[in-house]
């Protein structure tokens, strides 16, 4: 979809306005709603995953 926000696309995601603390998963990355009102999202932590060391081998 089209979004114009951070927000507009995690309310897409969730199908409603995430209530504050909730978490979403998308590819990796986890997003934490910090602060947000009935209509919108105001805040959000971003965690992105570390990063995958090319040198390592297992």
């Amino acid at each position: 979809g089209n979004y114009e926000t951070l927000g507009g696309f995690l309310m897409q995601q969730m199908g409603r306005i995430p209530q504050r603390r909730e978490r979403i998963n998308y590819n990796g990355i986890t997003f934490i709603i910090e602060n947000a009102d009935q209509k919108s999202i105001k805040e959000v932590l971003v965690i992105f995953p570390p990063p995958l060391d090319k040198m390592e081998t297992k």
